[in-house]
């Protein structure tokens, strides 16, 4: 995560790949992402992740 300025306040860029590790500690799984070059009138590269909740793990109750 990289601040910078922003007009309103500070904000923040996420790189994909930094999202995808706590986005796997929460159980969600990456189907796909699309990223872009920033057009001329846009500062950064811009990019989508798809995710989808994964299976819930059900615990075992003893017999």
């Amino acid at each position: 995560m990289t601040a910078f300025d922003h007009k309103v306040a500070t904000a923040y860029r996420w790189p994909i790949d930094d999202l995808v590790a706590p986005a796997g500690e929460a159980r969600f799984v990456e189907i796909g992402r699309m990223l872009g070059e920033p057009s001329e009138n846009e500062r950064f590269r811009g990019g989508h992740l798809l995710v989808r909740r994964g299976k819930l793990l059900r615990r075992q109750t003893p017999a």
